[in-house]
């Protein structure tokens, strides 16, 4: 499934599979991770940085992660630039009790402290 998610972005990103000099910007889409808890990292590179290829990305993969029943975060929480997308993987219940959970053992937010929630 995981391979299957590296192709469909390739094919998202109308990338040749060839991936030959001169084809297009993006030079490589590639998939590595975890294979015991089934986490993926995906690697996109371009000859240089593309904004159109970039804010194609990051919606698709979350949508695709969503249709999954997957979570956009591991163990290391969510930064700030991936808060507004926790709802795509957590129920508005989970989101409020990871809060709670947080306040209760870090009242002074000194653990992880750029990892956060998205605003109410």
């Amino acid at each position: 499934m995981l391979r299957k998610l590296v192709e469909s972005m390739r094919e998202r990103l109308d990338a040749d599979a060839t991936f030959e000099p001169g084809n297009k910007d993006l030079t490589n889409v590639v998939g590595y991770g975890h294979l015991g808890d089934g986490n993926l990292h995906l690697n996109v590179t371009t000859r240089e940085f593309d904004p159109d290829v970039f804010s194609q990305i990051e919606p698709y993969i979350f949508e695709r992660v969503s249709s999954m029943k997957g979570s956009i975060s591991a163990e290391h929480g969510v930064g700030r630039a991936k808060a507004e997308y926790l709802h795509m993987s957590k129920s508005e219940n989970t989101v409020q009790l990871m809060r709670a959970m947080k306040q209760l053992l870090d009242p002074n937010g000194v653990m992880n402290p750029y990892k956060m929630f998205p605003a109410d």
